[in-house]
């Protein structure tokens, strides 16, 4: 936040769930949407990575 403080939800009964994109400009040739698809779904695949989102509480 602006002045510094953040919102914590220790004691509520909220479960957030984080969200990712990806973002390109319009009209992206089709190859290039391909090969950033084709990147995108290596690296959600990666042991490595995977276990790391695990370990944030991650789940697919």
């Amino acid at each position: 936040m602006a002045n510094g403080s953040a919102i914590t939800c220790e004691k509520s009964d909220l479960d957030l769930d984080a969200w990712s994109g990806v973002w390109a400009p319009p009209n992206l040739p089709r190859p290039i949407v391909a090969r950033l698809h084709a990147a995108v779904l290596k690296a959600q695949g990666d042991p490595g990575l995977r276990r790391l989102y695990a370990e944030m509480g991650g789940r697919r």
